[in-house]
């Protein structure tokens, strides 16, 4: 009988911490906001400064796509470039990684962009470099 009772004190006391404990610790990456355009959807660029200067302009005539297999195209008067999109981690921030032309203005796009915010409508992009602002935001077309 003691050592039953024993043996049921142990698993009783096992099974709550096993159960009942909980960290209060919170998952540095839980509210980080992630990237999942819908596919198919055509997206415009709203903002993009450089440096010290506004630049959306140079965007006006494109039409980008994030397709679901990690490519993403641009196109401007029926022609498209295509390059390649995804998603990472890196130093504790969530990112989009870019990657369209090597020459102006997509390759201003080409970058590890850390994501500010990003829902079904809009993704708000930021670069991590201290010395200078570069922002990028794009918005779906409806």
């Amino acid at each position: 009988m003691k050592r039953s009772m024993k043996f049921s004190m142990l698993v009783l006391i096992a099974t709550t911490f096993a159960t009942g404990c909980t960290t209060d610790t919170a998952n540095p990456n839980m509210n980080q906001p992630s990237v999942n355009p819908p596919d198919d959807s055509a997206w415009r660029v709203t903002w993009y400064w450089d440096k010290d200067k506004d630049e959306t302009s140079d965007f006006a005539q494109y039409t980008f796509y994030f397709r679901s297999s990690g490519v993403f195209e641009a196109i401007n008067n029926g022609n498209i470039v295509t390059g390649t999109w995804a998603t990472t981690s890196d130093e504790g921030s969530q990112r989009l990684v870019l990657f369209l032309s090597n020459t102006k203005p997509l390759s201003n796009a080409n970058d590890d962009w850390v994501i500010v915010t990003s829902d079904e409508q809009s993704i708000k992009l930021k670069d991590d470099n201290t010395t200078h602002l570069e922002e990028l935001h794009f918005e779906r077309m409806q």
